[in-house]
Formats: structure tokens, sequence, C-alpha cells
């Protein structure tokens, strides 16, 4: 497991351990290979864009660094990115905070508390690069979601066992009703969302969605913005209300999260999902609603339930060091790990349930059928030891370059039509399993293997259909295709470069649906 107390708390020393965490990760994925121990301890000291934001990158109206040694650093980082990943860095600056060791082990303890077995399946939306899943039990598997590329792939190569999925949360298909459980962090920005007729609050969104995954009597336990309870508009509450049950909630101080690089009020609120028909079981109905509480001369609305549960906030209010006007900071009262422990102590004991109209996913899932050697006349095949040949006239022929036979690991130019060979017999099983009409979280694990293999080959050797181009003397223009210069020769070469649509000007490529 990460040493997660060993992240860095200065700005330049969080800056320093991201660019080394993503050197490491260029490294093992350019040889292909698992990250060592070392290698694993570097990559679980990154800290998130979040904390080195605004000083990593330049400042959006001027284009201007803090100052010149920033501006070398954020140079660095530009040239270890590519322009997607580098943009996708920036989207995800203003949400990418992590969460603190002793707040994510205090979330875990909760949700066993609550009952949780440890053999669950456990969503954690918005995961960063894992460290939910580095304390969490043996035996637990994760569905991880994370929008920044860097992050999830940092978290691929960390937790290799669990479904790390990179995209953004809002287009994951989760596996309905079938999830134990829910834990994390959820993102909080300005940003409004539809979801299902309403629109709402981009960390509201996270714990909608996120409970509507899980199973009847699942349980979730989330970090999330104080204005979610705190709101004079109710409607989220009443929403996740109509099929949950509000377990309790733990108003955090400011200073929780202050070494990961922000100082917000925040709340862990437990949620438990009721089986049809089942009777709403609050801890306390209050929960629901506001009052105003009298702060410096200043009323604030706060919610209910914690005015009647003082013992559940862990820091004295103060409209010191808040972050926006209206609002207010919960200043520390002590040992926040001791106070996290009587807390939870409070919080009602063994109420998961699973219902038997949702039982558990399958402790073992069905493997996939093993890919298919795709041995057809022209196709290019990796033979057990390795090298690379191709079906000439019904026999299998070496392949070579020059004077050299390739093989999948030697040269670049053989790794990366080992790659594609791959890619192609992903894609032809994931479209086996279209027509054969597999069970769908096998066709759901075909598509998940097509990404990652997609996703390795573009961050090595760039899109698929990558495209040179060199005006002659005479005025031609010369267009050539590097990364397929012996791969076009494949029958299903065209599958293969069907797999994501090109832009050729920008030379930039998005997946295509299969």
């Amino acid at each position: 497991m990460p040493d997660l107390a060993s992240i860095a708390r200065g700005a330049k020393a969080k800056a320093y351990d991201l660019l080394a965490a993503i050197r490491t990760l260029q490294l093992i994925e350019r040889e292909q290979r698992p990250a060592t121990a070392t290698e694993r301890r570097l990559l679980a000291r990154f800290p998130g864009f979040g904390p080195v934001a605004l000083r990593l990158f330049p400042d959006p109206v001027t284009g201007a660094y803090q100052d010149e040694a920033w501006r070398r650093l954020g140079a660095a980082l530009q040239a270890l990115l590519t322009p997607e990943d580098y943009a996708s860095a920036r989207r995800a600056t203003f949400t990418a905070f992590y969460t603190s060791s002793v707040v994510m082990q205090a979330m875990h303890d909760a949700l066993a508390r609550l009952g949780l077995p440890g053999a669950a399946t456990v969503l954690e939306p918005g995961c960063g690069i894992g460290h939910f899943m580095g304390v969490a039990p043996e035996g637990m598997r994760f569905i991880g979601v994370e929008l920044d590329n860097v992050s999830g792939r940092i978290a691929r190569a960390l937790y290799p066992e669990h479904d790390i999925r990179i995209e953004n949360f809002c287009d994951t298909s989760l596996p309905q009703g079938r999830i134990d459980a829910v834990i994390g962090n959820v993102p909080f920005a300005d940003v409004k969302l539809a979801y299902r007729g309403d629109r709402l609050a981009l960390h509201d969104y996270f714990l909608a969605k996120s409970l509507d995954a899980l199973k009847p009597g699942g349980v979730m336990a989330v970090v999330t913005s104080h204005y979610t309870l705190d709101k004079q508009h109710l409607e989220i509450r009443e929403r996740l209300a109509q099929q949950a049950d509000f377990l309790g909630a733990i108003r955090l101080p400011s200073e929780a999260f202050t070494r990961e690089g922000t100082s917000v009020v925040t709340d862990i609120v437990c949620f438990r999902k009721r089986a049809g028909g089942e009777e709403p079981h609050h801890a306390d109905p209050a929960w629901l609603e506001t009052e105003a509480l009298a702060m410096e001369g200043v009323d604030v609305p706060v919610n209910r339930y914690f005015l009647r549960h003082p013992e559940m906030v862990l820091g004295t209010w103060s409209r010191k060091d808040r972050l926006y006007d209206g609002a207010y900071s919960l200043a520390s009262g002590g040992d926040l790990a001791a106070q996290l422990r009587e807390a939870i102590g409070r919080l009602p004991a063994g109420v998961y349930a699973a219902r038997p109209n949702a039982p558990d996913m399958p402790a073992r899932p069905q493997p996939l059928p093993p890919l298919e050697r795709h041995v057809t006349e022209g196709s290019f095949f990796v033979a057990d030891d390795r090298p690379i040949m191709q079906v000439q006239a019904g026999q299998a022929v070496p392949v070579t370059h020059g004077d050299r036979t390739l093989t999948a690991d030697s040269t670049m130019m053989g790794r990366r039509l080992a790659a594609l060979i791959e890619i192609r017999d992903q894609a032809r099983r994931v479209l086996r399993s279209q027509h054969e009409v597999w069970p769908e979280e096998q066709r759901h694990r075909a598509r998940h293997e097509l990404n990652r293999a997609y996703d390795r080959f573009v961050v090595l050797y760039g899109p698929i259909n990558t495209t040179t181009r060199r005006t002659k003397e005479d005025g031609t223009v010369v267009r050539r295709l590097p990364n397929l210069v012996v791969f076009r020769d494949d029958p299903d070469a065209m599958l293969v470069m069907s797999l994501e649509i090109y832009d050729e000007e920008a030379d930039t490529a998005r997946k295509a649906d299969i």
C-alpha cells in the first residue's frame, strides 16, 4: 500500500513530486510493465493538479507565471504531456484536490460500522489516483471513474486489479443496482449539470448518480461540499431522501485538507438506499431543513441536523478565513483522528442489507474468452516466442524490416506493430461479443479491454491514423501514416483505423463508436 503520509507539504515540493510521478508513469508505460515498489511510491506521491494549479499553469488572462522558477516548472510539465493531456490537466485543476489519509481511513471505518462486507463491490466517482483503494480492506473490488487522463493512468498503474475508467462520470455506464457501496471525495465546482430532469450542482450530481447505482440496502459515505446540506433550496436533499435513508453526517474542520492544498468546510455524509416499498427511516428528519445560526452578528443558514447534533461538528463555527461572502469556516477543535473515531461510533451499526431482488455481483466475474489469433490470409500475428509473423499463401512467414526480423519486444516498429495486432484482436472480440450477445458484464469488459489497449497505444505512439505531409520539389504532396507503415497490409487494417476519428489538421483523434 502506498505511504500516503509521505505526500509533500510545500507547493514546490508538490510540483516536483508531480513531475517525478509523470516521468515514472511514462517510463513504465513505454516499457509496458508493472511498476516496481520504488516506482509505486513515486506514483503515490502525485498530489493532483489542484494544489499547484495557480502556480504550475500560466495565468489564463495574462499568460504569465508567478515567477521564473514556476515558469520553468510549468514548461517542464508542458514538455512532458501531450497537448491533450495538458488540456485535460488544466480542466481538472479546480476540482483535483485529494483527501487526507486520516479522513479516508475514517470513511472506510464508517462503512465497516454500517455493516459493509469485506468483499464488497465499491464505486469511487472521481477517484484521482486511487488513494481510497490503497487504504481499503483486502478483498474489496473497486470501480473507479476519473476524468483526468494522467491521474487515471496512475491509478491503473497503482491498482491494476481494479476497474479504473478514464472518462467523464457523466458518460460512464454503471451496473445499476449491483454496487454495494460508494466512497470518495466528490468534486466541487460552480458548475450545474442536467440529470433526469433537474439541474444539479456538480457535487450533488455525483451524489445523485452514485446513489442511483447502489443496490437496495447498499451504503454510501462520501465527502461533499457543506452546501449539499446547508443550501436553503432543499431539492437535492429531497431527491436523495426519496430513495435513501440519511444515516448521519460529520462536519469536518476547514483545516481537514490543508496539507492536500485546500481549506474548505466539508461533510462526510452517509446514506443507505432503501428497497422498494420500504418506509423511510432517517437518523433525524431535520436533515432536510436549514436554520439560521448567528455567527459574529451574521445569520448563516446551517443544516438543522448539525444544530441538533453538535457532537457531529468537529470544530468551532467562525466567520474568519472564509472563502466567500456569506460563508463561514470551522476552526479545528482537537485531534481529528480521535474526533472522527468518536463521531463514527455514533452512526447506526449494521444497517447494510443487500436485497434478494438485487443480488451481489459474482465474486469472480465470468472470464472473457481469450483473444482469437486472427490468421486469415495476410494477417499479422505474434507467435509464441514473440516474433511477428504474417500469413502468406497459407504459411506463417516472419515479418522483416530491412535485414531484421521484427519481434513484439524489440525495436519500436516491432512493439508498435504488436500493439496494433492487440488492438485488432480486442476490436474483433468486441464485435464478437455483440454478434453472439454475450452477457452484459462480459461485453462491457471486452469494450474496457479494447479501450485500455487503444489508450496505451496513443500514449506511446500517438493516434493510430497520425498523418505527416511532405511537399516534393515538383509540388506533389506526399502523405504518410507512420504508425501504419507495415500494418496497412493486414486485411483488418481498416477496422483498426476506423476505431478513431482523426483530425489531420490538428493531429488529434477521438474514439469512434463500436
